[in-house]
């Protein structure tokens, strides 16, 4: 079933490809393609292929989406330190993933019987769980709450928002992984525009209704396999904590789904609108909010 695409569109432009206005609605939704359906509404009408998957909206042009691509089958994570689990390296005084997760489908024994795809929301219904490799597509499309189950269905947990400043800035407290002078490019944070306008050619204010659409984060450009940017890197080897994707942290307990919840880090198209760098934070959405530009990594104690 196809389901409706998160309301947290009404105020983005595509000149402002990151809205921090807490006023923006939220919605979850849950899914994978299987029929055509008609998306948005009025003279922005968007409407998908039941067979390639593909979407349009309006006069503009065609989204293309591969609705079977698997890029993380086969992937596993390494074992970097005997003092963390296999993915994750020491940053401070905990475990962190060393490259942002994508997400398997396990059994009760946490072991992966399926890979799934890094375009679309978890399922609800199964059991996930987080990994983290190199050359992996990061999981986007991701709520707060479904990160948390995700790492949790690891053995891990969301990263407390001091925990993964720390691991950004590393020990002498940087704007940036690699320092406290700006690159453009040396991570992957220089996409031009808003990928939603570019997926969907089309300038339409429906646009920003469709920021679920499984195809934005399959442009060229986009996101970038976990480490291909070696220069990305902070002091203790932990790879993309800037640009590519936001990634959700958790400071307490789960809070209420309507809750808003921060992510950091910002993403391919913007990581200065909230904050520089390693500082960027954003505060607008609730935890079971997702779209293109949500992921996250995972935390653990030291062993």
């Amino acid at each position: 079933m196809l389901v409706a695409a998160p309301a947290c569109a009404a105020e983005y432009t595509a000149a402002d490809p990151e809205n921090d206005d807490p006023e923006i609605a939220d919605a979850a939704s849950d899914g994978a393609p299987s029929d055509a359906a008609v998306l948005g509404d009025g003279s922005g009408d968007a409407t998908r292929d039941a067979t390639t998957g593909d979407a349009t909206i309006g006069d503009g042009g065609v989204c293309p989406t591969d609705v079977n691509a698997r890029p993380n089958e086969g992937l596993a994570e390494q074992l970097y330190t005997a003092r963390c689990p296999a993915g994750m390296i020491v940053a401070g005084a905990v475990c962190i993933d060393r490259y942002e997760a994508y997400v398997d489908l396990v059994d009760a024994q946490r072991q992966t019987i399926a890979s799934w795809s890094p375009y679309y929301p978890p399922p609800k219904n199964k059991a996930i769980a987080a990994r983290s490799a190199p050359n992996a597509v990061p999981q986007g499309y991701i709520s707060g709450a479904d990160a948390l189950r995700a790492c949790e269905g690891a053995g891990k947990r969301l990263c407390a928002s001091d925990e993964w400043l720390r691991a950004c800035r590393g020990s002498a407290q940087y704007t940036y992984p690699y320092g406290n002078t700006k690159r453009p490019g040396v991570c992957n944070d220089s996409y031009p525009g808003h990928p939603a306008v570019t997926c969907l050619q089309s300038s339409d204010p429906s646009v920003f209704s469709r920021l679920d659409e499984p195809g934005i984060n399959q442009q060229a450009g986009t996101v970038d396999r976990a480490g291909t940017n070696p220069g990305c890197v902070t002091e203790e080897g932990a790879y993309d904590m800037m640009g590519n994707l936001h990634e959700w942290i958790l400071d307490g307990p789960p809070p209420p789904a309507t809750a808003a919840v921060d992510f950091r880090g910002g993403f391919y198209a913007d990581t200065t609108r909230n904050g520089e760098g390693c500082l960027y934070k954003t505060s607008a959405h609730n935890f079971a909010h997702y779209d293109y530009s949500t992921g996250f990594r995972c935390c653990a104690p030291l062993r």
